[in-house]
């Protein structure tokens, strides 16, 4: 289902005309980014704070032909574009401990098939520094009753670490939901993780994208705390092996970090639907 280009895809907290009306703090979201500036400006959060991403490896071209005849960014993977936050300027990103709860939700178009492409969150592989992430097109996902992985594509995965490092007795972190749904290219779709602070869910376009049993992911936490040197905030990519990499290829109209796991009610007003 392609995602809603209604006004109401603006947020259950309602974002027009750039203002935030938010009804109470608890549905205020921590940021929301909407990249209506033009390549080669930063792009400007709404929310709590105004956290400007900075443009990676060139300026990033603003397009046409999101939902609500909105812009984009079209971030290009093989121009190894990306967004960030340095890490002390993150606020109340930086989303972590015993008590963490989150939402993170981007509405996107992919237009590119390679794997392991990042959306955006706190992640930083090269030092061992995970915190949480949203990722689109792994190529494994985890049984989470015998914690082992096997193959798969083209779905969403929500990633949450408790030590930073891999996952203990694992290459890598394996502490991941993965959703039911294809997300192809060439159509707009909301995706989103949430944590809760005992599962991690996956929802596609408003909708828990359910897939027993990698999808809730049961996960008591706490989210890593990555303190004053951790991971900084980052839009398209993260670090992997001391470099930028797992580029995302694609456009992205809309992106939003709350500090809570927002109900599925929440997640289905946010997508629009």
């Amino acid at each position: 289902m392609a995602a809603s280009a209604t006004p109401a895809s603006f947020g259950f907290f309602i974002l027009l005309g750039g203002a935030c009306a938010a009804s109470s703090r608890a549905v205020e979201p921590v940021a929301w980014w909407d990249f209506q500036e033009p390549a080669g400006q930063p792009r400007m959060a709404r929310g709590r704070a105004p956290f400007a991403l900075q443009e990676t490896n060139g300026p990033i071209e603003r397009v046409t032909g999101a939902p609500g005849g909105r812009f984009a960014a079209r971030m290009d993977r093989d121009r190894r574009q990306f967004f960030v936050l340095p890490r002390a300027k993150l606020g109340a990103l930086n989303i972590h401990g015993p008590d963490a709860r989150l939402t993170v939700a981007a509405l996107v178009r992919r237009r590119d098939t390679r794997s392991w492409q990042a959306i955006a969150g706190v992640w930083d592989e090269s030092r061992g520094l995970r915190q949480y992430f949203l990722f689109v097109d792994g190529t494994s996902q985890t049984n989470p009753l015998t914690m082992t992985r096997s193959p798969i594509r083209h779905k969403v995965h929500g990633h949450v670490s408790d030590v930073g490092e891999p996952t203990p007795g694992h290459e890598f972190c394996v502490t991941y939901a993965t959703g039911d749904s294809v997300i192809e290219t060439g159509a707009w779709r909301w995706l989103a993780m949430t944590f809760d602070g005992s599962t991690i869910k996956i929802f596609v376009d408003g909708v828990l994208d359910a897939a027993a049993p990698y999808n809730p992911f049961p996960f008591s936490g706490p989210v890593f705390d990555g303190g004053a040197d951790g991971a900084d905030f980052t839009v398209g990519a993260v670090s992997v092996k001391g470099a930028p990499g797992n580029f995302f290829g694609g456009d992205i109209a809309q992106l939003a970090v709350f500090d809570r796991a927002l109900t599925a009610s929440e997640v289905s007003m946010l997508s629009g639907r």
